[in-house]
């Protein structure tokens, strides 16, 4: 509720606006922002008196004496859970509103990029693995077809003879 007065004689009040939000409208708007499952939205007034609250009763009230008239971010413990907390202070309605983030589902995209990162990286390494072992093997071949017609020969074999199909 807020008094208009006159310019002219501010002791002089021309009228009241009063503005009533419902409910069901922070609900709509609350509703449509995402923090996961395990986060959510809390809307305390000056009197920590929950306005809005999608977050459980537990994080509610661990949270509403330490977030009262506060602005930016932080991380705090609930229940062995690690919790990233941004609060907005809206100075002319006396609210604080508060996003909760698990830090747990965070981090949940990092951790499979990392994996996904690391198989892909040892996939790779095998396949060249693999490449570098044929072509060692391809190059060795007739080394090793020498090497072994040179065995025959030293055994008393001198019919043998070294076919090749390469220029090298």
């Amino acid at each position: 509720v807020k008094q208009l007065r006159s310019v002219q004689n501010l002791d002089e009040i021309l009228g009241v606006i009063k503005v009533d939000a419902s409910y069901s409208g922070i609900e709509n708007i609350a509703e449509k922002i995402s923090l996961g499952e395990d986060g959510g939205i809390l809307i305390i007034d000056d009197n920590k008196n929950t306005i809005y609250s999608s977050v459980s009763q537990e994080k509610t009230e661990a949270l509403a004496d330490s977030v009262l008239n506060t602005s930016g971010s932080r991380t705090v413990t609930i229940s062995s859970e690690e919790y990233l907390i941004n609060t907005k202070t809206v100075e002319d309605a006396g609210w604080t509103i508060v996003a909760v983030n698990s830090l747990n589902e965070l981090m949940e995209n990092a951790r499979q990029t990392r994996n996904f990162s690391f198989v892909f990286a040892m996939l790779c390494s095998l396949c060249a693995i693999l490449i570098l072992l044929l072509f060692t093997h391809n190059f060795l071949a007739p080394l090793n077809n020498i090497v072994s017609l040179m065995k025959e020969v030293r055994r008393g074999n001198f019919k043998v003879s070294f076919s090749s199909r390469r220029d090298d």
